[in-house]
């Protein structure tokens, strides 16, 4: 781990160099709370190249986490895996930057990666300042004035990418006339992904998917659990032709509880969770009650659609042994809006053996999918293969689950004769030492130009003990799980500070019908005036308008046989839907 990530800095004074281009950094602190993490424009997070960032509390010095990463994968109609990952890849990886085009090619080359080798970082209080004085340059950051609100049109890339509030209403970005970005928390960091080039890292082949982050957090010094956390959205658009099936998203961490040797690992099925503790009661580093550090997916993709509302009890008010045991908007009342939990956790060594490191795109696939790399499924107990204290022969989903699988749903809900007792580190007596997992969400559907999101939060916690702190790191998840699940507040809505509820949920309520269509569209359930953007397929704008709340036609007889993406705008909410005109 000696090649260090290159940090390109902004500097003041160039912006008095006439004609010189201001240089966009690489890698930025979010620390607007009691977390110091860095935020690099990459898959890799917090990791410099030579030492982990992720910072608790603020200004110690101290760290939980060495890094952490995003993993991708799906198979094609012939059964062929894709796949898109990275570990800790000091000179390859699997993931450019910026946006792909969006005729079904997924093309992107190496001019477009370094222009898009960029973070895009805003707080509130930059666009608190905008909206006061939209006129007034100081309160314009770089970031603010090129906001990438649009790909480029003339390379075939999208015209919505990262969000913004359209104040003057001209479908444009124009922080001139009072226009500014929309994002989350009260400090946001903005970038874009894509998994098209060459896979150094696991000689994988590439999805064809396009990936909006968003880095943010909260300044809540009322609010503990928020305090002590940071949130990641990922947005995966699938820009290639066809559909993937059998499909997992993973999130990969190397977590180093101040002192890498002595740590332990677990999960939480229950509470969508996995963490690291201290295994002793003291650390090197942060001395007594040393921290525990979580992972907590708080909503991965969607199920695949099964034309139902999923309930999360039965008729005695019992919980259901299956995916709504940690997933989001099960039993809503809304079809098909269920969100995956964590389905698989697994904790490998930094070996090359067969519970070592992934070398391989199928080592990497077992990882996400509960089986180790010689695809043997894990067991429950002793040390997930089949020996060690407490070993069985019993298939199960989740590594050192403790007392969190009260169902036995890792083992098909099945009887375990181990049940009664907890899986943990301490359990199977394991030496403490250097801990590493990857939990993942699936299966799902990837489909050309479909949308699917994830959304994850990393939260510190301090008890009075290394139990204790495993167990305040447990009230933070669910508290953290309630906020997110009831958006309380409009915290995990755009610019929440600044106005009520955008609403993805309302706007997936909108009927669009028919499709295709020849000559009326309908456009119903629409809850406030909206404006209405209709463009081709390569972002040429046909038509637009405004609709009213209620139900409404359009006719389109007049344009041309085609593909058309429809864009619905309001204060609070951007929606795009594809059509088809016959």
């Amino acid at each position: 781990m000696t090649k260090k990530l290159l940090l390109t800095l902004i500097s003041s004074l160039s912006f008095l160099i006439i004609c010189a281009q201001i240089p966009y950094p690489t890698s930025e602190y979010l620390d607007v709370n009691n977390v110091k993490a860095l935020v690099n424009s990459k898959s890799i997070q917090f990791f410099d190249g030579n030492t982990g960032r992720f910072e608790f509390p603020k200004g110690s010095g101290k760290k939980t986490m060495l890094i952490s990463s995003f993993w991708i994968a799906g198979k094609d109609n012939q059964q062929q895996l894709h796949l898109s990952a990275d570990l800790y890849n000091q000179n390859s990886s699997d993931f450019w930057t910026g946006p792909l085009t969006i005729n079904g090619s997924a093309f992107t080359n190496q001019n477009v990666a370094n222009q898009w080798n960029k973070l895009f970082k805003i707080s509130k209080t930059d666009i608190q300042n905008l909206i006061l004085e939209p006129y007034n340059p100081l309160y314009s950051t770089y970031s603010i004035k090129e906001w990438p609100y649009k790909g480029d049109l003339n390379l075939g890339q999208s015209w919505e990418l990262a969000p913004f509030v359209d104040v003057d209403g001209d479908f444009e970005y124009n922080w001139e006339n009072g226009d500014y970005p929309a994002i989350y928390g009260d400090k946001s960091i903005f970038y874009i992904l894509n998994d098209t080039k060459t896979h150094s890292n696991t000689q994988g082949q590439a999805l064809g998917v396009e990936i909006h982050v968003f880095a943010y957090s909260f300044d809540a010094p009322n609010d503990q659990a928020l305090n002590n956390t940071i949130f990641y959205k990922f947005k995966v658009i699938k820009r290639s032709a066809g559909t993937l099936s059998d499909c997992y998203m993973g999130i990969f961490s190397d977590l180093d509880i101040g002192n890498v040797i002595d740590d332990y690992i677990g999960c939480d099925v229950k509470r969508s969770m996995y963490y690291a503790y201290n295994a002793n009661a003291s650390d090197a580093l942060y001395g007594t009650n040393p921290p525990a550090q979580g992972v907590i997916f708080l909503g991965g993709p969607k199920m695949v659609a099964d034309g139902i509302d999923n309930p999360k009890y039965d008729i005695s008010g019992n919980q259901y042994c299956n995916e709504s045991i940690n997933g989001l908007n099960f039993g809503n009342g809304i079809v098909d809006d269920e969100r995956l939990g964590m389905k698989y956790f697994m904790s490998f060594n930094a070996s090359n053996d067969n519970m070592g490191k992934p070398l391989s795109a199928a080592d990497y696939y077992n990882y996400l999918t509960g089986k180790w790399k010689d695809g043997q499924q894990l067991k429950w107990g002793g040390n997930g293969n089949g020996s060690g204290n407490n070993a069985t022969n019993v298939v199960t989903n989740f590594m050192f689950p403790a007392n969190s699988d009260s169902l036995n749903w890792g083992s098909n809900c099945g009887n375990n004769p181990l049940s009664n007792m907890q899986w943990s580190e301490q359990t199977t007596l394991s030496p403490p030492g250097d801990r590493r997992g990857v939990g993942s969400v699936g299966p799902f559907l990837l489909q050309y130009d479909s949308i699917q999101y994830f959304d994850i939060a990393y939260t510190t916690a301090v008890g009075n003990g290394i139990q204790s702190s495993v167990e305040v790191l447990q009230q933070y998840a669910d508290h953290l799980k309630i906020l997110f699940q009831n958006n309380t507040n409009n915290l995990f809505s755009y610019n929440h500070f600044l106005y009520q509820g955008i609403c993805e949920n309302a706007a997936s309520q909108i009927i669009i019908f028919p499709n295709p269509v020849s000559d009326l569209l309908n456009i119903n359930n629409v809850k406030q005036n909206t404006k209405l953007l209709i463009t081709d397929i390569n972002g040429k704008v046909i038509y637009t308008n405004q609709i009213n709340t209620g139900d409404n036609k359009i006719e389109i007889s007049q344009f041309p046989k085609g593909i058309y993406l429809v864009k619905m705008i309001t204060n609070q909410n951007i929606s795009i839907r594809k059509i088809i005109k016959i």
